[in-house]
């Protein structure tokens, strides 16, 4: 009985006969379009370009949603910074979450060094088009060189800024035990 049933398997797994066939429709290869990757390169090539030249010749940017969203983010800096600072001024010493006061407090600097950093080396193409692009113009490479510099003093003084606050927190043997 097992042998017949064996049998009965392999005879039964032959290709179907023509009649037996259902579907008569002839498989279709599928093809990638071939030109997809380059047409999405382009298209992101040409938003930058345009992006690129819808900014002045000292370099800001004139959408006002990118000017609105630099701003505010600065703002809320500052506004987390001096709200630490005042913080800070109210709480006792001793308090168990003064040294993370002090720890967010320059980690907010070091974020608004960042900030101006990042500022100060997106100006840097800027530069170099307005210095020796088909369209040299000096004043602009100048005012652009400027915004640079005042960029770079703000990441610096923010720099110290976190300085002072971290030497304050490592120096004072009060805070030895704190963990970060």
């Amino acid at each position: 009985v097992l042998t017949a049933l064996l049998i009965g398997n392999v005879v039964g797994a032959q290709e179907p006969t023509e009649a037996n066939v259902r579907y008569t429709r002839k498989a279709k290869k599928a093809s990638a379009k071939s030109g997809l990757l380059k047409t999405e390169f382009e298209a992101k090539k040409r938003e930058f370009d345009d992006q690129r030249a819808r900014t002045d010749a000292v370099g800001e940017a004139q959408d006002p949603f990118a000017k609105q969203v630099h701003a505010v983010s600065l703002e809320m800096l500052d506004k987390q910074i001096e709200m630490l600072e005042k913080l800070i001024k109210t709480t006792d010493p001793n308090d168990p979450e003064y040294p993370d006061y002090l720890f967010r407090l320059a980690d907010h600097h070091l974020e608004k060094k960042s900030y101006y950093e990042l500022q100060a080396g997106s100006l840097y193409d800027k530069i170099y088009d307005a210095k020796s692009g088909p369209k040299a113009d000096k004043k602009a490479a100048e005012a652009l060189l400027a915004k640079q510099r005042r960029f770079q003093d703000e990441a610096k003084d923010a720099s110290e800024r976190a300085t002072r606050v971290y030497a304050a927190l490592v120096d004072d043997p009060q805070f030895a035990s704190y963990k970060r």
